[in-house]
């Protein structure tokens, strides 16, 4: 029989939680927003030369600026969390041990 154990999770880092959530960000960036003023681009939309300027610039941008975001956002929930969960206990979860995969 295996045995459960409930665990809490009272403290996350606050640096690991924003770089994951900037990562994460950064590449939606870029899988979401650069196909987007590609094919605005190539259809188009943007006419001018200066257009033309300003969407190589937002394709370029748009991955840095959602990451940078994603990494203030993350640090920004990390640090709540750990304040409420201080106060409240934290997230409980079970944990049991499983056999390795064969």
């Amino acid at each position: 029989m295996r045995e459960v154990m409930n665990k809490r999770l009272t403290h996350i880092s606050g640096h690991g939680v924003a770089l994951v959530a900037g990562i994460l960000c950064g590449t939606l960036g870029v899988v979401l927003a650069m196909p987007i003023l590609a094919g605005a681009v190539i259809y188009g939309i943007i006419g001018s030369e200066a257009d033309l300027n300003t969407a190589g610039f937002a394709i370029l941008a748009t991955p840095v600026i959602c990451s940078v975001l994603g990494y203030g956002f993350g640090r920004w929930a990390a640090e709540i969390y750990n304040r409420v969960a201080k106060r409240k206990g934290g997230l409980e979860f079970e944990v049991r041990d499983v056999p390795p995969a064969a």
